[in-house]
């Protein structure tokens, strides 16, 4: 049957799948080391990702210097700060080699803020300065242009369906054309995925289906097709969140506030890891600051007070929403509604969960997964909280060097013809004449996670979560009358992969953490010492296994 449905065929030595920064990156390392290097993507390289509005700031990095620590420094304060779940090498790497990839972006035309000439580090996340703007509302036009100087082929508009593996070594990949549903057979040495972070598995503060802060094409697809393929994830149970202007999605939270967090009573949040003077950035205190709600030590609505700021911080705030995805229509609104920093109280809010930002694929510190041939970097992999942008540049060049050296010894080993004849089955299961929506499929989806796996959790809810969440996917026939239903129908497959992870792992986890947003209401204590570790997750045919595995720190 493969032969018959499959007409495309391409074969390479690093296949990187998602052309976002991460992915962007990797390329072209991966080509810089000589290897046969095409990139895979969903959308249109031009503008995908989380960053194809555009990225303003370059955080969590060491500057030699100009920086008041040393990496090493920084890498125990973003453990503190992530309540000790990090892969420290991870940090490490980007802290270390963050400002090399900096000299890379400027060799593109990327600009970074100065001051009389020298680099300008803000306070952004940790402790001590250690971010830069940069101007970055077109650095998806101006990486993609950086490929094409290179002659870096790409594949746009191509929805890789599963990875193929064989003797636990990934050899290949099956794609799907999203306007005209043709498949491509994908033979390669070594896979890179950087798809990014998992949306629309839980519902947004708005109700409004695709009207996520993150691009609503970010699926999971990429952490779907690994657990099939036999990778491990870890910290599934993780489903995070962050803070923003209330009503303003995606337009504003991810910029630099220097102001106060302040609630219903004007009292300034006092936050258990302290900054500089104003705060830890706001976005990144989504789970502390739900905790303490639930615990009514705070009390709502919560405001940002940017009315004591000076002319000069103001300007510089400004400057990072023209630039950060689409806060420049935070700019707009207030324009619009005669609203000023200076006098006007943001109300803020948290937006809706996702996997990110520290949950994900389980890697090593040369970015490799628990498969042979299988590299991850971004928003895909777990251990490194809060690596946003920094973390897909940094990453996706390592990523991509490990894995143009790795497909230089690797051999060329063909797929079994079984798993794709899988892949063609699981993709014919969307038939036209479907009796639900995949609309109707994800929101219902997105309702279960809500009602078992939202702010309180429990044994017997999230084992109801289970039993519901398979028969919801045993009797659900989605519709795909065109190849961009059958796309949707696919994401929602992948949803579905992810939230049986996400329920399994935290039903595993018999502990509350402040770090993964976990409240269990059977086993209230916060952070327990003995589940300070790794819960892994794979999946061997339909079942889910688990594994728990130690958090190792280099640097205390």
């Amino acid at each position: 049957m493969a032969k018959k449905e499959i007409k495309n065929f391409e074969e390479v030595g690093v296949l990187v799948v998602g052309g976002g920064l991460g992915g962007c990156m990797a390329a072209l390392h991966a080509h810089c080391e000589g290897a046969n290097v095409l990139v895979v993507e969903k959308a249109n390289v031009r503008r995908s990702g989380g960053a194809g509005t555009g990225n303003d700031h370059f955080g969590g990095i060491v500057i030699p210097g100009l920086s008041k620590w040393s990496v090493e420094g920084l890498v125990q304060d973003h453990t503190e700060l992530a309540f000790g779940f990090v892969n420290q090498d991870l940090v490490y790497a980007m802290a270390g080699e963050g400002f090399d990839r900096v000299k890379d972006l400027e060799q593109m035309g990327i600009e970074f803020y100065k001051r009389d000439g020298e680099y300008y580090l803000f306070p952004q996340l940790h402790k001590v300065r250690s971010a830069l703007y940069m101007a970055g509302r077109d650095i998806k036009p101006k990486l993609t242009k950086e490929l094409q100087r290179r002659k870096i082929p790409v594949m746009n508009r191509i929805m890789l369906v599963d990875l193929l593996v064989r003797n636990n070594q990934v050899v290949g990949a099956v794609g799907m054309n999203t306007r005209d549903g043709s498949l491509t057979l994908f033979k390669t040495k070594s896979v890179v995925l950087t798809t990014g972070a998992c949306f629309r598995l839980f519902m947004n503060v708005t109700g409004v289906l695709m009207n996520t802060y993150y691009p609503p094409s970010s699926t999971g697809d990429g952490l779907a097709m690994a657990l099939r393929a036999g990778a491990a994830l870890t910290n599934m149970e993780g489903t995070n969140a962050i803070r923003g202007p209330k009503n303003l999605q995606r337009a504003g939270s991810g910029t630099y506030w220097p102001a106060k967090t302040v609630d219903a009573q004007g009292t300034p949040l006092e936050y258990p890891f302290p900054g500089e003077a104003y705060y830890r950035w706001p976005a990144f205190t989504a789970g502390w600051t739900r905790a303490q709600i639930q615990e009514g030590k705070i009390r709502l609505p919560l405001f940002r007070d940017t009315t004591s700021l000076s002319a000069d911080e103001i300007e510089f705030v400004e400057w990072g929403l023209r630039q950060e995805g689409g806060c420049w229509m935070l700019l707009e609104w207030m324009k619009e509604h005669g609203k000023d920093f200076r006098t006007y109280l943001m109300e803020d809010d948290t937006y809706e969960r996702r996997v990110s930002g520290g949950s994900g694929l389980f890697v090593d510190a040369q970015c490799q997964s628990t498969l042979s041939g299988l590299f991850a970097a971004g928003e895909v992999i777990a251990g490194l909280p809060w690596g946003a942008g920094p973390g897909a540049i940094t990453l996706g060049w390592k990523a991509g060097g490990n894995a143009a050296s790795y497909a230089k010894k690797a051999s060329s080993l063909e797929p079994f013809s079984d798993q794709i004849d899988l892949i063609l089955t699981r993709i014919k299961r969307h038939k036209p004449r479907g009796q639900d929506q995949w609309s109707e499929a994800n929101l219902a989806l997105q309702r279960l996670m809500s009602s078992y796996m939202g702010d309180i959790r429990s044994e017997q809810g999230l084992k109801i979560g289970l039993y519901r969440l398979e028969e919801l996917t045993g009797e659900w026939e989605i519709a795909s009358r065109s190849p961009h239903e059958t796309m949707r129908a696919l994401e929602v497959d992948n949803l579905a992969t992810i939230a049986k992870a996400c329920l399994s792992a935290a039903l595993e986890r018999r502990a509350s953490s402040h770090y993964h947003l976990h409240f269990r209401v059977d086993h209230p204590e916060w952070d327990p010492p003995e589940w300070k570790k790794w819960v892994l997750i794979r999946q061997v045919g339909d079942e889910i296994r688990m594994e728990h595995h130690p958090i190792e720190y280099k640097y205390t």
